[in-house]
C-alpha cells in the first residue's frame, strides 16, 4: 500500500515539474513573439482575461484601431492601423501583448483563434 501512495506522489510531482517548465516556456515564447511598440499595420491583440468585448473594441478604437475582426475570445481582436506605434498606442489602452498577424493562404493567423479569412 506504501509503494503506490510513493507512486503517486512521484506522479503527481513530475506533473508539476512539466507542467511548472511548460507555463515558463510558454511565457518565454509569448514575450519573445510580441511586437516593439513602433510597430503597426495588421495585428493581433491580447487584452487581460476578463476584459470584455465592448472594452477590447473600445481600447483598440482610442489607440487609432481599426476592427478588422474578433475571435473567439472577448480579449483577443484583429486590428489593423498603418500609422506607426500601433502597438505602443495598444499597449497604453490596456493591452498585455500585441503580435504580428501572419497568414497563409488568405487566412490569417487569428484564424486559429476564431477570427474570419481575410478579405470576407
Amino acid at each position: 500500500m506504501r509503494e503506490a501512495a510513493a507512486d503517486h506522489r512521484f506522479a503527481l510531482k513530475l506533473l508539476a515539474w512539466i507542467t511548472g517548465i511548460w507555463l515558463a516556456a510558454m511565457a518565454l515564447l509569448i514575450a519573445a513573439a510580441a511586437l516593439p511598440p513602433q510597430a503597426s499595420g495588421t495585428v493581433i491583440v491580447l487584452y487581460p482575461i476578463g476584459t470584455d468585448a465592448a472594452q477590447s473594441v473600445t481600447a483598440s478604437a482610442a489607440a487609432g484601431a481599426k476592427l478588422v475582426s474578433a475571435s473567439w475570445f472577448d480579449n483577443l481582436l484583429v486590428v489593423a492601423d498603418d500609422a506607426p506605434g500601433l502597438a505602443g498606442r495598444l499597449q497604453q489602452q490596456g493591452a498585455l501583448a500585441v503580435f504580428e498577424n501572419m497568414s497563409f493562404a488568405g487566412f490569417s493567423f487569428a484564424g486559429c483563434i476564431g477570427a474570419t479569412a481575410r478579405g470576407n
